[in-house]
Parts: C-alpha cells; sequence; structure tokens
C-alpha cells in the first residue's frame, strides 16, 4: 500500500515525525478496513514516537484514532483509558478542528460506557465545528449517527431521526457505501 511505502520510506531515512505520522493514518485507514490489530499496533508506536520525541502536534489524532480502533475491538475499558490521556482538550476550545476527531472518539465512548447525555453533547459539538468548515463528511465523521444512537437511548427519537436522514442524504452524495450502510443502520 501507499502506506507501507511511505512508512519504509520514513524509517529509511530516519524521518521519525514522518513515520509516526504515517503510522497514525495508516492504523486509521485500518481501522476502517476492519484490520483492527495491526490499525492499534500502528497507532500504539505512533503515539510512542510521538512521546519519546515530543512530537504533540499529532497528538489528538493518535489518541481518537486509537480509542476508535479499540472500541471497534470491544476493548471500551481500554479505550477510556486512552481518551484519559488527552486530557489536553479540556484546555482548548470546543471548536478547534484539531480537537473533532478527539471529541468525536470521547463522544462516542461516552454513549458507549453509559454517559449518553454527555455523549451526545460531545458529539454535537463536533457537529457545530464540522459544519463550519468543509470536512463535514459522514465517511470520516459519522457524528450525526454516533449521536442518534445517544439521543435513542435518551429517547429524543425524532431528533435521532433527523440527524441520521441528514446523514444519510449526505452519505449518498458523497458516494461512500461504508457510509450509506452506516447511516442506513443508525436509521433502523
Amino acid at each position: 500500500s501507499v502506506f507501507d511505502h511511505a512508512v519504509a520510506e520514513a524509517r529509511r531515512r530516519g524521518d521519525i515525525f514522518n513515520v509516526a505520522f504515517m503510522l497514525m493514518w495508516r492504523g486509521y485507514c485500518q481501522t476502517r478496513r476492519g484490520d483492527l490489530r495491526a490499525a492499534v499496533a500502528d497507532l500504539r508506536e505512533a503515539i510512542d514516537l510521538c512521546v519519546a520525541h515530543g512530537m504533540l502536534v499529532a497528538w489528538p489524532y493518535n489518541i481518537a484514532f486509537l480509542a476508535l480502533a479499540l472500541l471497534e475491538q470491544g476493548e471500551t475499558d481500554e479505550a477510556a483509558r486512552t481518551i484519559d490521556q488527552g486530557d489536553f482538550a479540556e484546555q482548548l476550545p470546543l471548536g478547534q478542528v484539531p480537537l473533532v476527531w478527539f471529541r468525536l472518539s470521547r463522544g462516542r465512548l461516552r454513549i458507549e460506557t453509559g454517559s449518553p447525555e454527555r455523549g451526545v453533547e460531545e458529539l454535537l459539538h463536533v457537529g457545530e465545528t464540522v459544519r463550519l468548515v468543509p470536512c463535514d463528511n459522514p465517511s470520516d465523521l459519522p457524528w450525526r449517527s454516533w449521536a442518534s444512537e445517544g439521543l435513542r437511548l435518551l429517547e429524543r427519537n425524532d431528533e435521532a431521526g433527523a440527524l441520521t436522514d441528514e446523514e444519510l442524504a449526505l452519505a449518498r452524495r458523497w458516494g461512500d457505501p461504508h457510509a450509506i450502510g452506516a447511516s442506513l443502520r443508525a436509521r433502523g
């Protein structure tokens, strides 16, 4: 893959920043493809490199992507410990775009661990942020379908239905079968 080549090339050059950066994005893509073991390994290595070399620029992404991979594996407690490493987020404004994926992961985690009110609130903040920039794509940021899960737990079904309908329309516009399927599943 392109990422395999990029990681190998960065390692060959001794470019630690790009090794960590490419591992992070390869891990994200592996999660999307369902190769969760490989994703977790890459994301942990990316985090270790960032910590060892003081590269915090990618920290919100690394934490978010690792937490999502762990959630996909059913490792909720480990995902919570991972999210807890992102305590920096409380010090930054909600609208910070680099924090979108961190907040997305934390919102989903909150819903899955019995705090649907807090999870929905977090995901709706994500929605407010991404609506302001041209990255409101349910393929990468399924905040609507995840928020709808929490809204249903809170018996706010009309709001949940409106979000899933909106996400389905966007997913169809983007043409991503994965996002369309996820939207339909959330709608069901």
